[in-house]
């Protein structure tokens, strides 16, 4: 199949093709109404060694870039959990579950952590209530800045400081429901692009309902009712279809009838030359028969 030939069925499956968005559209607007939609709260936190005066920079970007790791991963970790329970700020401790395994699984997807080659980390917060992200944030930078030792084997020769203070989104991040759309759009047109490809046969176009059966209808006048015959109301619309079947069927009777008045009429006939002859034979004399 070439170009020209792939485009000349796209325009035969428009159907196809629409349905095929539409599918993927609601199939995309289902699986983002039923994720729970949370705020985000955002955060960066520097790690910064103190004594850097006669230290290789290579040296002390390599250490930074290795401090923020590990704190990184502090941060999901249970124990540091305890520790945002126990900062003093009002993080509601019943929203996560009472059993271990559950409750670090809902950590895991309340707090996000990232650390880059520079010993920035890019800290997340997503919760479905607004002020227990931006609570839940806060008490993740409060409990760095004072405990990071506990985690990391540089002492106090490390520093933590806040580059951007937490900010906490007016509406709802999570999820996107705007990309989760394109993204069911894309997929759909490509669905649609690759089904009409492999399958470019009317059979199997797509269709979300059946199709309705076209009729045209017209409205009768005088002439065409006479020529349709009495069956036809010129006050009504008819389908074209039933009008037909109508016409062909007085045609039919059209031409018979015709037959039965001529086998009639030479019936009659022969009927009237007998009686004639009949009435000639019984006056009983051949001058009246000549």
């Amino acid at each position: 199949m070439n170009i020209q030939e792939y485009i000349n069925v796209l325009k035969q499956k428009k159907q196809t093709v629409f349905s095929a968005v539409a599918l993927f559209l609601v199939f995309a607007v289902i699986l983002t109404i039923i994720q729970p939609f949370k705020y985000g709260s955002e955060t960066k936190i520097l790690v910064v060694q103190k004594n850097q005066y006669g230290v290789d920079p290579y040296q002390v970007n390599k250490a930074n870039e290795y401090v923020g790791a590990v704190l990184a991963d502090v941060i999901t970790s249970n124990s540091f959990f305890n520790e945002i329970i126990n900062s003093g700020f009002s993080v509601n401790r019943n929203y996560f579950p009472a059993r271990l395994e559950d409750h670090s699984k809902e950590w895991k997807k309340t707090v996000k952590a990232n650390s880059n080659n520079r010993g920035i980390i890019t800290l997340s917060v997503f919760h479905k209530d607004k002020y227990q992200a931006d609570q839940i944030i806060r008490a993740v930078n409060a409990t760095l800045k004072d405990k990071h030792a506990f985690y990391h084997g540089s002492g106090g020769n490390i520093e933590i400081r806040i580059i951007d203070q937490p900010f906490t989104s007016e509406l709802p991040v999570k999820p996107n429901v705007v990309l989760n759309l394109l993204f069911g759009i894309l997929f759909g047109l490509l669905f649609a692009l690759t089904y009409a490809y492999l399958f470019p046969e009317d059979k199997y176009n797509l269709r979300l309902w059946p199709q309705r059966k076209s009729k045209r209808r017209y409205d009768y006048d005088e002439e065409q009712e006479l020529e349709f015959g009495n069956g036809v109301n010129r006050d009504k619309n008819y389908d074209v279809e039933e009008a037909i079947k109508k016409l062909r069927q007085r045609e039919k009777i059209q031409a018979f009838e015709p037959r039965q008045d001529e086998n009639y009429q030479n019936q009659n006939h022969n009927n009237n030359d007998n009686s004639d002859y009949d009435n000639m034979a019984g006056k009983g004399s051949m001058k009246n028969v000549l």
